[in-house]
């Protein structure tokens, strides 16, 4: 059944790709496997307590393309130092006025996903409770307090492909650009939740 999914969701992403390309966009693709483990969505509404993205029709976990957007343009303001009036930056990822002119598309799973059940431990659940200030008298962290454990999914070992595609007049150069600031993005700064713990970085072939 996953298999059959999984099929579905490659040639629905297959057609869409042509289907730009039939209409004068440029579209490159890349192909990266996680370093060790990812999630995205962690903070969103799930069964386990806490979320992971899945695609709302087949099910499978995927890397949302305004998600891969924001950490290109965070790998280019702060790796490559570009300014937020930079000409580049602004052609590539837009304004509150105008449109970029490169499209990052959702990240799709090239095999079954391998999912893995991940574990968060906070020693001091009642501290953490009461720091917004919605008790009178707060909780110090104690070792007399029980951990409170969190469960959640994560990706590991699963290859995913990336796609990104532009028409504008100088969509090669842009695009080029693009895709190397997306690459920077996967392998140095990660993507998802937990990137400071490891999680979320990839190779890029």
């Amino acid at each position: 059944r996953v298999r059959e999914q999984l099929n579905a969701l490659q040639k629905r992403y297959e057609a869409m790709l042509k289907w730009y390309e039939q209409r004068g966009f440029v579209t490159k693709c890349i192909e990266a496997k996680p370093v060790w483990r990812f999630v995205v969505g962690l903070g969103a509404a799930h069964v386990l307590e806490t979320g992971i993205t899945l695609h709302r029709i087949f099910g499978l976990p995927i890397i949302p393309g305004s998600a891969l957007k924001g950490a290109a343009r965070a790998y280019a303001r702060i790796v490559e130092g570009k300014s937020e009036d930079d000409p580049e930056l602004i052609a590539i990822f837009g304004t509150t006025e105008q449109a970029g002119s490169v499209i990052f598309f959702d990240a799709i799973p090239l095999e079954k996903p391998n999912f893995q059940l991940d574990i968060m431990n906070p020693h001091y659940p009642q501290y953490y409770d009461n720091r917004g200030g919605t008790s009178k008298e707060p909780v110090p962290p104690a070792d007399w307090d029980s951990p409170r454990p969190v469960f959640f999914l994560t990706v590991t070992e699963t290859p995913y492909r990336f796609a990104i595609a532009s028409r504008s007049e100088q969509g090669n150069r842009l695009l080029d650009l693009a895709e190397k600031w997306l690459k920077g993005a996967l392998t140095e700064l990660g993507i998802g939740a937990k990137t400071s713990a490891d999680y979320g970085f990839w190779d890029v072939s």
